[in-house]
């Protein structure tokens, strides 16, 4: 598609490439983000409509450096302003959202660049690609012109892809020291239509592969709205029993993962459904298990702070508390970066602890924190070994918002346990390699067993940060400079 904009671009005249160029980037924005992008269908359409008019400027550059520069230089042009894009877009609320180094993730000789640049220098390869097929296409006809750019594109991709190859083939994962984990989760849509049943009289049947603006699930949110402000009214009894049951299945999901060897235990995001002045009684429960069964327990709850609902006020507490054997909490980690007019919750800290355990030091992080690698940097720079990453997802963002996750595995040198309702559960090594998996839409035993790889590898992304990303944003000005 890059390949065929660029065209375009260069071909048409700069009113027809900005206004096709617009409305077919438009759609096809539309399109992606449809059931992925978690906003009312109005919003969609503005929000989409403002990214990819932004999306234009590197096509427009690349059309005016393009007549500028007649060497191969002008290949370089395309590919530093859209990772610039791409960098700039992640200081946004979307974060990573959309970086097209995350559709090559089953090219895991390619995504070890990322323990090097980030996903930065991944995508400025495919970007770099586009731009160097319409440099021959322009070219075809003169040999000695397209000699030398055909040989430093074809060198860079062989040396990236021998990185890559030397990377995993020197670090076979059967020689690392390694620590049993379990990932637990249960379905907890049913606590949603209790709650609208009890509210408006409405039996609804919220489908698993639900998607956030489903209307039943809208149907059911709204009526969160009066069990949130009245949640001791007799009418919603049913609800408390509903999660009570649920905690009796995710407790017996836990005693198998006991019976099967696992030291640590990891529920998946909000699984724990409580108000505040009820939390107590579960967290002593997670206390006993931990302390009966000697395992360390990461506990997440989605405590609720009853009262009316207001616009831009949160109201929830997103959490994980690391509980050790003895049945102490030893930290409480809140999610850093709530997913933006979606969830109500108060951010944390912006910090992301180490917890130290005879197997593993290890760093909890909540779902869409991961998406945010200058947030996970700070994985690379500390003593972590293992990130546990309680998620939970829909089905269309399945399974590409687990593949996320682990890419902040490979750019910070740690192994990856990411527990998820409703998605793809999985346990991966510091170079990416999958471990273990668990699908939720496919089975009903959403527990996951995975000896994890224990040890902190060094990367040079943990030293240099997004300096690739940043030298992009330099090479841009001096060609527009000189």
């Amino acid at each position: 598609a890059y390949t065929f904009m660029l065209r375009f671009f260069r071909q048409n005249t700069l009113r027809n490439g900005i206004l096709i160029g617009w409305a077919v980037t438009y759609l096809a924005a539309l399109i992606a983000s449809w059931k992925v992008v978690p906003l009312p269908f109005p919003a969609l359409l503005l929000f989409s409509l403002v990214s990819t008019g932004l999306l234009l400027l590197p096509y427009l550059l690349d059309r005016w450096l393009n007549q500028k520069y007649s060497s191969w230089i002008s290949t370089l042009v395309f590919p530093m302003a859209m990772v610039v894009m791409d960098f700039l877009a992640s200081k946004g609320g979307g974060g990573t959202w959309g970086n097209v180094a995350y559709l090559q993730f089953s090219n895991n000789y390619l995504m070890q660049l990322a323990s090097v640049t980030g996903i930065w220098g991944i995508s400025f390869m495919i970007y770099w690609f586009a731009s160097m097929v319409n440099y021959l296409y322009q070219r075809m006809m003169i040999k000695q012109a397209i000699k030398i750019p055909v040989t430093i594109y074809s060198l860079s991709l062989l040396l990236v892809m021998a990185f890559g190859f030397w990377r995993v083939a020197s670090n076979p994962v059967s020689e690392a020291p390694k620590i049993k984990m379990a990932a637990v989760t249960v379905e907890n849509l049913s606590i949603l239509e209790t709650v609208h049943a009890c509210e408006t009289g409405e039996i609804i049947d919220i489908p698993a592969t639900a998607h956030q603006s489903d209307s039943k699930l809208a149907r059911a949110m709204h009526s969160m709205e009066s069990f949130v402000a009245y949640p001791n009214d007799p009418k919603f009894s049913p609800v408390y029993e509903k999660i009570d049951n649920i905690m009796t299945k995710l407790w017996e999901s836990s005693q198998q993962a006991v019976q099967s060897g696992a030291q640590v235990i990891v529920w998946t995001e909000g699984i724990v459904n409580t108000f505040k002045s009820d939390e107590s009684r579960y967290i002593q429960d997670a206390k006993d298990f931990a302390h009966q069964h000697s395992i360390w327990l990461f506990f997440p709850m989605a405590t609720i702070i009853p009262g009316e609902i207001l616009p831009g006020q949160p109201f929830i507490e997103n959490k994980v508390l690391s509980i050790n054997p003895s049945g102490e909490i030893v930290n409480t980690y809140f999610k850093n970066i709530p997913v933006g007019g979606v969830e109500p919750c108060f951010p944390g800290d912006g910090t992301i602890p180490v917890i130290p355990t005879p197997g593993a030091n290890i760093s909890p992080v909540i779902c869409y924190d991961a998406d945010f690698p200058d947030l996970l940097q700070q994985v690379g720079h500390q003593a972590t070994e293992i990130l546990v990453v309680p998620s939970g997802d829909w089905h269309a963002i399945s399974p590409i918002h687990s593949y996320m996750a682990v890419v902040r595995a490979i750019e910070n040198g740690v192994s990856i346990l990411r527990p998820v309702s409703r998605g793809l559960t999985l346990a991966a090594d510091t170079y990416g390699r999958i471990i273990a998996e668990d699908d939720y839409f496919e089975d009903d035993q959403h527990l996951l067993l995975a000896e994890l790889p224990v040890g902190k590898v060094t990367t040079l992304y943990s030293v240099i940060g997004d300096s690739f990303a940043y030298g992009c944003g330099a090479g841009v000005l001096l060609l527009i400079t000189l």
